[in-house]
Formats: C-alpha cells, sequence, structure tokens
C-alpha cells in the first residue's frame, strides 16, 4: 500500500510541476508581448488583427490550478513516509 500511495504522490507532483512551469512560460509570453500583431492585407481599410492564443487570467489560473497537485502530491510523500 505504501508504494501505491507512493507511486501516486510521484505522479500527480509531477504532473503539477508540469503544469506549474507550462503556466509560468505562458505568462511569461503573455507579459514579454507588446502589442497585438496588425497585418496589413493591401485591401483599403481592412487590417487582420493577431491575437494571443493565451490571456494572462488564463495562464494565472493554470499556475493556480497546477498548486492542487503539488500539495496533494506532497502530503501523498509526506503521508506514505509516516506509514510503517
Amino acid at each position: 500500500m505504501k508504494k501505491v500511495i507512493q507511486g501516486i504522490s510521484v505522479l500527480l507532483t509531477a504532473i503539477g510541476l508540469i503544469f506549474f512551469l507550462y503556466g509560468s512560460i505562458k505568462l511569461a509570453r503573455v507579459e514579454a508581448q507588446e502589442t497585438t500583431a496588425k497585418i496589413s492585407s493591401g485591401i483599403p481599410n481592412v487590417e487582420v488583427v493577431q491575437s494571443s492564443p493565451i490571456s494572462q487570467e488564463t495562464a494565472q489560473i493554470i499556475i493556480g490550478v497546477s498548486i492542487i497537485p503539488l500539495v496533494f502530491g506532497g502530503a501523498g510523500l509526506w503521508f506514505s513516509s509516516k506509514m510503517s
């Protein structure tokens, strides 16, 4: 039982870390982005605006949600270390 809890805890911790890093990268890209890219189309009075596929709020949500598996993974590792 101890090995199963440790395995699940390590998996949860790894998933949380991956999502935390992913959200951090996305947040850094959003903050580093200057302005929305505008492309001239050659047609008078028509501009193509290319917006970012991810917003700052979405990146912050990803980072916030990634804390949950990190906490549960850490708690599982702590709990399994206390088992005899």
